[in-house]
């Protein structure tokens, strides 16, 4: 459970600022990935729980990573059942409003959250449902819409945002970040991060080079590399059969290196976790250590987790392996976030698997050039 804070003294900087804002203010914590936005807005959450005790959320994107933040709300003796997703926050509205609507027989879930979201503007239109809740606290706000935003402000009388615009990897408004940063004050920006290797933060400053207003985070890493030395690599290209099998070497190895720690197998897309998990369910090195966060026989009890890049958001593994990392590139104007946010959810160690070639931004980050000259005969792709 190393991914959560268990005493102050681990606060660093103006960390400590976010904990000393009056629960009254409308506040955004910005910062980097691993620089500890999540802790500290369950941290506050947690503070109104124990003075106060009213109904409020935290609300998270996706439903894994509101399974993520139970585990470590457990160390603040804070209520699992007030961490909800923005569908199901909207179902318990509309049902005390006597306004909830029934889920289609073969309905997609986006289609459903599309229905519950048009219900909720109508409750708010006919004037219900302002300041439901005393406070609403929501995770990877950079992923919401601004009317999506919007519906947030007006069920609670305060709310608490996180966000990172550079790991915005759902299709929202441009100039977020000043959106948000126009009805919350303070806004708190963190400076310095923790959670990520240092070799593993130069390959995510690479791919957000002068992209985004990165400011660069390998100066402001407090990450120790004394402790526990951080790798990045990138195997040679290989089919993803090949690919899942040298993954399962490097995690039976990984298991028995760090106990008790979450590893992660990251795909960009559902059609290769599909692929992936019927090989990987039975590797004899794995047995009874793995499970698919898309399945509905998911245990979260489980050290390794099979998972999309899209689903991962927001969770953190001690290793991370990302397979088919080339098809990062269907994702068009997101891939470059997309690669951002799933190279940035590794703490020590990470490995990129790939056939076909990565996209150039994503190659370029993982084999830093050389200014050494070269022959020529290696210009026409011979071995020197």
């Amino acid at each position: 459970m190393s991914e959560w804070w268990v005493d102050e003294s681990q606060l660093k900087g103006n960390q400590l600022e976010v904990l000393d804002v009056e629960l009254d203010k409308d506040l955004a914590i910005f910062g980097p990935p691993g620089s500890g936005k999540t802790n500290l807005m369950m941290l506050r959450a947690n503070h109104l729980n124990i003075t106060d005790n009213p109904e409020f959320y935290v609300v998270t994107y996706t439903s894994l990573l509101a399974e993520f933040m139970r585990r470590g709300a457990t160390q603040y003796s804070f209520p699992g059942n007030k961490i909800r997703t923005q569908a199901k926050l909207f179902e318990i509205v509309l049902g005390d409003h006597g306004r909830m609507i029934e889920r289609r027989p073969n309905e997609g879930f986006t289609d459903y959250q599309d229905r519950l979201f048009a219900a909720m503007t109508a409750l708010i239109a006919d004037g219900k449902a302002k300041n439901s809740f005393p406070a609403l606290f929501i995770d990877e706000a950079q992923d919401y819409s601004q009317a999506q935003l919007q519906v947030f402000r007006h069920l609670a009388k305060n709310i608490t945002l996180a966000a990172d615009v550079r790991q915005g990897i759902y299709k929202t408004e441009n100039c977020l970040d000043g959106f948000i940063r126009g009805f919350c004050d303070p806004v708190i920006s963190l400076k310095y991060h923790f959670r990520t290797g240092k070799n593993i933060i130069a390959v995510a400053d690479q791919i957000m080079k002068d992209k985004f207003d990165h400011i660069p985070m390998l100066d402001t890493s407090q990450y120790s590399e004394e402790s526990q030395k951080s790798t990045a690599e990138v195997e040679d290209p290989c089919p993803l059969g090949d690919q899942i099998d040298k993954a399962v070497d490097r995690l039976a190895k990984q298991l028995k290196v760090y106990p008790n720690e979450l590893l992660g197998v990251l795909v960009p897309r559902m059609e290769e976790l599909a692929q992936v998990w019927e090989r990987i369910k039975v590797a004899p090195a794995l047995a009874g250590k793995v499970t698919n966060t898309r399945e509905r026989d998911f245990d979260p009890s489980c050290p390794i987790w099979i998972t999309t890049i899209h689903s991962a958001k927001g969770l953190e593994f001690r290793c991370v392996h990302i397979l088919s990392a080339e098809r990062i590139d269907k994702f068009n104007e997101r891939a470059r976030r997309l690669a951002f946010t799933a190279v940035t959810r590794a703490k020590t160690a990470l490995v990129v698997y790939h056939h076909e070639d990565l996209l150039p931004f994503f190659s370029a980050a993982l084999r830093p050039g050389t200014a050494a000259r070269v022959s020529r005969s290696q210009l026409f792709g011979k071995k020197a």
